[in-house]
């Protein structure tokens, strides 16, 4: 009585099992996180908890683990009763009597659905801009080595290009700093709006940008060059609106570095695109948004 009593007040959801797996316990935190009663899941394989979302891979290695009689901790996405998902973090211990044969499984479950919303969120921030929300320069350094493989394999071209804000500088000195943060949110917005599928663009500093940009064959053509160029510079083509009243006007300027004539790396290719765009901003005058190392 007095161990039903303990295990009725926990706040872990406990359930125990026979060796074939067939509920016959469960308490009151139990009911509580699934939403099902002791009279639905009495008799019943606990599996029922799982849905179409669940791992697989975490389906098999639980099923793999009780059927060796051992113990299992991990996290599983489980359904309540009602169809809502949770995230459950479950342990899984056999008993087993004097003589060493098992007798029952105890599972214990906690809901970590806070918990793993938080971890989803710091680790968005730790990938993504504060002030944009376009990827970082962390993220840059994670999603480059990948598409470079990827172009590798595929037998395509990649091109890295250095994106500069033209007299940004000056526009934060006229407006302040607060009227250039919205600057940037604005039109960072809206070149990403303009990007075509298995195109990348982060914010890797200040007025600072890199777009990564996959051909369509073994080399780029100035035209598809041209056309991302276009893309981006549409961005900047009308004013951006701070306040009423108020608008300002810029430009960019890039730099670009092609995979693999330029370098197989992408440290490289990033340096050579910063080389590229130091030329463009050198010579402003009657020239492209773009230039080419």
């Amino acid at each position: 009585a007095l161990l039903a009593r303990a295990l009725a007040s926990v706040k872990e959801g406990v359930i125990i099992t026979d060796p074939e797996q067939r509920t016959v316990y469960v308490n009151r935190a139990f009911e509580t996180i699934t939403g099902y009663r002791k009279e639905d899941i009495l008799g019943r394989d606990c599996s029922l908890l799982q849905g179409e979302r669940t791992d697989p891979a975490m389906r098999l290695q639980i099923s793999r683990r009780l059927a060796a009689r051992e113990s299992f901790e991990g996290e599983i996405l489980n359904y309540r009763k009602d169809g809502r998902s949770f995230w459950n973090l479950l342990a899984i211990t056999p008993l087993r009597d004097e003589a060493g044969q098992l007798t029952h499984f105890v599972g214990v479950q906690r809901n970590i659905d806070e918990i793993r919303a938080l971890r989803d969120r710091l680790e968005y921030l730790a990938f993504h801009d504060d002030l944009t929300s376009l990827p970082n320069r962390r993220e840059l350094d994670r999603h480059l080595p990948g598409a470079i493989a990827a172009a590798q394999a595929a037998r395509r071209a990649l091109a890295v290009g250095k994106i500069d804000l033209d007299d940004f500088k000056a526009v934060n000195e006229t407006f302040g700093p607060s009227r250039g943060d919205q600057l940037l949110q604005q039109l960072s917005q809206r070149m990403q709006q303009r990007l075509v599928p298995g195109e990348f663009l982060a914010r890797v500093g200040g007025d600072e940008f890199v777009v990564v940009l996959s051909s369509r064959g073994a080399g780029f053509t100035a035209d598809e060059l041209d056309d991302c160029a276009r893309r981006l510079g549409e961005a900047f083509s009308t004013p951006v609106p701070l306040a009423p009243g108020l608008q300002a006007e810029i430009s960019l300027s890039m730099g670009v570095a092609v995979f693999p004539d330029d370098g197989v790396e992408g440290g490289l290719l990033l340096r050579y695109a910063e080389e590229a765009l130091y030329q463009c901003k050198q010579n402003r005058r009657g020239r492209s948004r773009w230039t080419m190392r």
